[in-house]
């Protein structure tokens, strides 16, 4: 056991290459089959965005009824439209094209959107080979990302300008970046989460006593975005209320049997909340139902207050302007806080581990756990190998709550994995 030990720890990079080679190999042939030589339709997000576009220059509603069902027919779709009325106004451009020429600029927006998030992300953790680091990042999971990109999904655009946003962050332009989440938030609202993430970092009073005005930007930033939300009531009311109901549509019994429950840590809740509602008719179980919201509420809840407490207390009584963080730790906390964002958002999908996996390779790399023990590094990297090794679906979120729950155990017994203590 201990030569095994000692072998997978040496040959760590070979394993993770060759786990990447079958999952490129895997990828791409079934992408040769299903897609170049089969009939499988790629870019299905994009129809939806075409169809609804479509439907709104010609004065009709796209939210919800049977309206995009019909125009997405000829594909064999079942999606829904609902985003809000100030994206759907936005994406409506697409719907004065026909549909060749749409697709083609809107797979030109979404490749240079991924081309954003890899120079960002390289910009921020300083990546040396960033062909490889690019191969890792797209088919890491099976290839999570890679179908995000064959999806066209419209969180590509969103996580661009969210590594932009981390970016400035990371250069204490924080103006910048409070603008930036305000504008993803407009798209999806759960992205609001992210005005958080100096509280969470530096704790509140040091926030409130910082002298950099930088609670009344995140403030103004967040109520900013909430007004924009009722402004688009007050202007059009009967196009607002149509996305509130297809938003709720998402956690209506219909759209869990067709999509499924999504593959983040609540995915896996409504999952087995799922066996026992219809495999034994308990309706409090209904992923659908209330006791199923404040089952998620409160698992977010616990993981947010949880980092708060662990990591944010090592600035007590600070001021923000006075904390003075390595640059090593600013971005191990930052990585951290962004796992635990997202994966704490209602229905995670594919195009979600843009910034996840990132954030874990350079944690499981960087932090101290590697250095504790040979023990703790051999879990490092069988955890490691294992997201490229393994292909299940559901893996993905046993590796986040896993990931999570290891650097809260590491903090809680004080092998400070973030390096706090030397500040």
């Amino acid at each position: 056991m201990i030569s095994l030990k000692k072998f997978i720890l040496k040959k760590e990079l070979y394993f993770l290459y060759f786990f990447l080679l079958l999952a490129i190999f895997n990828n791409v042939s079934h992408f040769i089959k299903k897609n170049l030589f089969g009939d499988r339709v790629d870019f299905w997000d994009f129809h939806v965005y075409w169809c609804s576009a479509t439907k709104f220059v010609n004065g009709i509603s796209p939210y919800g009824g049977e309206t995009i069902k019909n125009c997405l027919s000829q594909f064999n779709f079942d999606l829904y439209f609902s985003y809000p009325p100030i994206i759907l106004k936005f994406l409506s451009f697409l719907g004065y094209f026909e549909f060749n020429t749409a697709k083609i600029i809107w797979i030109t927006i979404i490749v240079s959107s991924f081309f954003i998030i890899i120079f960002c992300l390289k910009k921020i953790y300083k990546i040396p080979k960033i062909f490889i680091f690019t191969l890792i990042l797209i088919f890491t999971g099976g290839g999570l990302i890679w179908s995000a990109l064959l999806a066209g999904n419209i969180s590509v655009i969103l996580y661009a300008i969210l590594s932009v946003a981390i970016y400035y962050y990371l250069k204490k332009k924080t103006s910048i970046y409070y603008l930036l989440i305000s504008i993803i938030s407009l798209v999806k609202f759960p992205f609001l989460v992210f005005f958080a993430l100096p509280i969470f970092q530096f704790g509140i009073k040091n926030i409130i006593n910082s002298n950099t005005n930088e609670m009344k930007k995140i403030i103004f930033y967040f109520f900013l975005t909430l007004f924009i939300y009722f402004l688009q009531f007050q202007f059009n009311k009967e196009l607002f209320i149509d996305f509130i109901n297809s938003t709720i549509s998402y956690k209506s019994d219909g759209f869990l049997l067709i999509h499924g429950t999504g593959i983040g840590i609540h995915g896996i809740i409504d999952l087995y909340q799922n066996i026992l509602y219809e495999n034994y008719n308990l309706n409090i179980f209904n992923p659908s139902g209330f006791l199923s919201f404040l089952i998620h509420i409160f698992i977010s809840g616990t993981i947010f207050l949880s980092a708060y407490f662990l990591f944010h207390d090592n600035w007590k009584n600070n001021k923000l302007d006075e904390i003075k963080v390595a640059n090593k730790q600013n971005k191990l906390l930052i990585s951290f806080f962004i796992a635990i964002f997202i994966c704490c958002f209602p229905r995670i999908s594919s195009y979600d581990f843009f910034l996840l996996i990132s954030s874990f390779f350079y944690v499981m790399r960087n932090s101290r756990i590697k250095l504790l023990s040979s023990n703790w590094n051999l879990i490092a990297t069988l955890l490691t190998i294992s997201v490229l090794a393994v292909y299940d679906t559901r893996y993905p979120a046993f590796v986040i709550s896993s990931f999570l729950f290891l650097f809260f155990y590491l903090q809680i017994t004080n092998k400070d994995p973030f390096f706090l203590k030397k500040n």
